[in-house]
């Protein structure tokens, strides 16, 4: 008797974000947009919302999620790429420091994205 066993997968969707350098600067007093997320299909319409939650909220600020339109980043050899040039459906992750710190700041945050297992994210910012 044989046994066979027969993977199939079809992916419709690539999810993306922007690359996060290890320490993102940030100015005092002044809330920044940290990061963003996206999930869209070859024709850059919306597959979703991704939803993120803060797992580890900083010391020294607060996170808020937003959302908004962003453009998107993807490769040039990526069949979005024309996404590239086109405001996309984006959940935003806006960081605010406490009035008058400066110093060292991190958090966790986990993204759940329309098609693909949820992904945590570690922000470390330099509040200047």
């Amino acid at each position: 008797m044989w046994k066979v066993a027969i993977a199939v997968g079809l992916a419709v969707t690539i999810t993306g974000c922007q690359p996060k350098p290890p320490a993102l600067a940030v100015k005092s007093n002044t809330p920044q947009k940290l990061d963003f997320f996206y999930s869209v299909n070859e024709d850059c319409t919306s597959v979703g919302k991704t939803l993120v939650q803060v797992t580890a909220q900083p010391a020294n600020g607060k996170v808020e999620i937003r959302y908004g339109k962003d453009y998107p980043v993807y490769r040039e050899d990526s069949p979005r790429k024309a996404c590239n040039k086109i405001l996309v459906e984006s959940t935003q992750v806006w960081y605010a420091p406490n009035p008058g710190f400066l110093g060292t700041d991190g958090m966790k945050i986990v993204a759940s994205f329309p098609a693909g297992p949820p992904k945590e994210f570690t922000y470390q910012v330099v509040v200047k």
